[in-house]
């Protein structure tokens, strides 16, 4: 393994990003500030001669990938050159991250470097240490002052990383306090040192530039610019991405240590907590296991009873997913077009007959549609037996208690390590990426760009038109050059234009290279074109820490109805949907439902009209014939009331607001997904009849659950016995 290419070029990178890091300012004062005597030399000093003969030990966190990204090689460097340069107070390092791979492995344990692939070892500290936390990752800083809460513990330690500060002020609006008990206890006695930004003057150094110029790849593609304005231009814009970065030490005395176990008992049991919790919707989240465990799902009551509604919605959707035409071309495709079906065969051969498949940023289901209808999709794909698929798995950064219970439901598994995309493919690998930045497809690319890995791979995104930044063009390259190695695309174009869910212009996207020697082709991007890049985009991955907390609460305090109900991209909160509310000001609501009873043999239709007061303008039911399903009689009873909006004059100069049970029947008629064929007909006219309205009065279109539209629901069944239509 140390004779591979792969090893020999990081090494070679980690060799020059040591010599780089020696003349940077972060390093520098890094370096003077712990060596010299005054406050925070001593502070040091004074950890490790309390544990004289032991030295200070370097634990780093959520390092990334030293093979594919700068920002990751610049920090283990940094912590190299403190641990040669200053031997009296560090003797080892300690690399905890589960997404290491086996070449950036032994070329760690060639730099004399202890690696756990995992985030969470045991976080209980047994001697002097410093923790180097690149990210603000408050829930690994919490677990990491749960396993070391005493005062004994914890002033051994020192963290390095983001300033603790700002942190702290963003976490009162993000997390739930039950999550960051520790982090808010311990605050007030948090000594903070800053050091200053992590690239601060690099690009000012002209020695510095020089050497990123002078090293890099032979290439036969021009080399990138190298003028003076490009430096000055990285400088800006680097440093100012980059988070201020500061030395923190806990400073406790016993009389303090008591005020803060009074906040936080350190005997506090693990079924206290979880009790604690309850009510509040939590999950158990360890950072460094590799897969949430939805066992240690803690959910409250209203999140118990909103589980089964989301799953129903989900199966609501694979059928009107599996129902649409563009869907039913799309399956055809795949199950009859020969340069298909030999390409699928080519990817599993005879020994690997399984595919798994991966789902990278779909958004919440309990917050998006878009995101049930990509779910949905991707369930389809095993369901209806396109792939062989043995896994399904997901990453999302932003999810909810319920999303977790309902993925587990549908037997996913969800990541609770954010890759970046760095993935390295070992067996056949469906990315399924609909709404992916593309630094992250970059990402996939770079980390598979090898003939074993591409010719195992089919990439699933959405189609970026013109839209890239120039910033990402050094990420896009990977894509570029593998344009000429994909022989055969298959296009899923299911959504209306004036739709944005999502699954218009997907792509199938299958490669197969035989050239070993086809990098040759990759566009040549010098060091510090790269470096610019890299941290660029490292800059994002502080969004892309796992958060399981407020986004409910989130979303239920910014919803605006009068904003969001217009054209259903957001599902409305679960308290607009569980309860009927008074119209929103300047609009009359209409609420209809079409209502089934096969076992007693009776169908029927009805519906309300009320002002923005609350006060009854006007009903209608009617029956309807038993062999109707439900979806039409819905599209019925809509179709009748909107006839009467006209009718009647109902809205006189107020704008009117659409509210039913039918989940798909308000998809269809908002226009957010396109109906079946045997329905089309009846959606068409609706749209036509809101199209008429909408040149009095705009409409929108809202869900709410059955018991919100209960006085529709009884209007219906007494119209299933009425002889025709009656309006009062």
């Amino acid at each position: 393994m140390e004779d591979t290419p792969e090893y020999l070029e990081i090494l070679k990178n980690m060799m020059f990003c040591m010599r780089f890091v020696e003349r940077t300012e972060i390093y520098k004062k890094l370096y003077n500030s712990l060596r010299d005597d005054r406050l925070l030399g001593k502070k040091i000093k004074e950890i490790v001669r309390r544990n004289h003969p032991r030295k200070m030990k370097i634990v780093i966190y959520n390092l990334g990938s030293i093979q594919f990204a700068w920002p990751p090689k610049f920090r283990l460097s940094l912590c190299l050159l403190l641990r040669k340069t200053l031997p009296t107070i560090f003797d080892q390092i300690d690399i905890a991250d589960p997404t290491i791979n086996t070449y950036e492995l032994n070329v760690m344990v060639n730099l004399e470097c202890s690696v756990f692939l995992s985030n969470a070892p045991d976080r209980k500290i047994d001697g002097p240490t410093m923790i180097y936390m690149p990210y603000a990752d408050p829930i690994l800083f919490e677990s990491l002052l749960e396993a070391n809460w005493s005062p004994l513990s914890l002033c051994q330690i020192v963290v390095f990383g983001s300033s603790y500060l700002p942190m702290m002020r963003d976490l009162q609006l993000k997390k739930s306090q039950q999550r960051i008990r520790r982090l808010t206890a311990i605050k007030d006695f948090v000594m903070q040192f800053n050091m200053c930004r992590e690239l601060k003057g690099v690009f000012e150094d002209e020695e510095i530039a020089g050497r990123f110029e002078n090293f890099g790849e032979i290439s036969e593609s021009p080399a990138s610019d190298t003028s003076p304005s490009k430096w000055i231009n990285y400088q800006q814009t680097i440093v100012e991405h980059c988070p201020m970065l500061a030395l923190h030490f806990f400073n406790l005395t016993l009389k303090e240590w008591i005020r803060v176990a009074a906040l936080l008992p350190d005997d506090t049991s693990v079924e206290e907590i979880q009790s604690e919790s309850r009510g509040r919707g939590d999950v158990g989240v360890c950072p460094g296991d590799w897969y949430l465990d939805p066992h240690n799902l803690v959910l409250e009551r209203r999140d118990e009873l909103e589980v089964p509604r989301v799953r129903e919605e989900l199966v609501i959707t694979m059928e009107e997913l599996r129902e649409s035409e563009a869907y039913k071309r799309f399956y055809f495709v795949m199950k009859n077009d020969p340069a298909v079906i030999m390409n699928i065969s080519r990817i599993l051969d005879t020994t690997k007959m399984l595919i798994n498949l991966v789902i990278y940023q779909i958004g919440s289901l309990e917050v998006m549609h878009s995101s049930q209808y990509d779910l949905a999709f991707a369930l389809l794909l095993k369901k209806d037996s396109i792939f062989p698929i043995a896994e399904i798995e997901v990453f999302n950064p932003l999810m909810t208690p319920v999303d977790i219970k309902v993925y587990s439901d549908f037997n996913i598994r969800i990541l609770s390590v954010n890759e970046r995309g760095r993935r390295m493919i070992e067996m056949p690998t469906i990315f399924f990426c609909p709404r992916i930045h593309y630094w992250l497809v970059g990402n996939i690319f770079q980390s598979n760009f090898s003939e074993f890995r591409l010719n195992q791979m089919i990439f699933v995104c959405a189609d970026a038109k013109e839209s890239w930044m120039a910033l990402l063009y050094e990420r896009l390259r990977y894509i570029w050059t593998l344009e000429r190695y994909r022989i055969k695309q298959v296009y899923v174009d299911i959504s209306p234009p004036s739709s944005s869910i999502g699954i218009e212009g997907l792509k199938f996207n299958f490669y197969h290279v035989e050239d070993n020697n086809f990098k040759r082709f990759l566009p040549h991007y010098s060091p510090a074109d790269c470096f610019f890049c890299d941290y660029i985009m490292d800059s994002f991955h502080q969004e892309g820490l796992l958060v399981i907390d407020n986004l409910r609460i989130t979303h239920e305090t910014r919803y605006n109805p009068r904003i969001q109900d217009k054209n259903m991209l957001l599902r409305r909160p679960v308290s607009y949907m569980k309860r009927w509310r008074l119209p929103n000001e300047g609009f009359v609501k209409l609420n209809f439902h079409g209502y089934i009873d096969k076992g007693g043999g009776l169908a029927g239709f009805g519906g309300t009209f009320h002002a923005e007061k609350g006060e009854l303008l006007l009903s209608y039911a009617g029956p309807l014939n038993l062999n109707t399903d439900f979806n039409t009689a819905s599209l019925k009873s809509l179709k009748e009331g909107l006839k009467l909006v006209e009718e009647f004059s109902l809205l006189q100069s107020r704008k009117l607001e659409i509210e039913g049970d039918a989940l798909s029947v308000l998809r269809w008629t908002s226009r957010l997904f396109p109906p079946p064929e045997r329905l089309s007909k009846e959606v068409g006219e609706i749209e036509d009849l809101v199209d008429t309205i909408g040149t009095i009065g705009s409409c929108s279109f809202s869900h709410l659950y059955r018991e919100g539209n209960s006085m529709a629901i009884e209007i219906a069944k007494r119209g299933a016995k009425l002889p025709d239509l009656c309006i009062w």
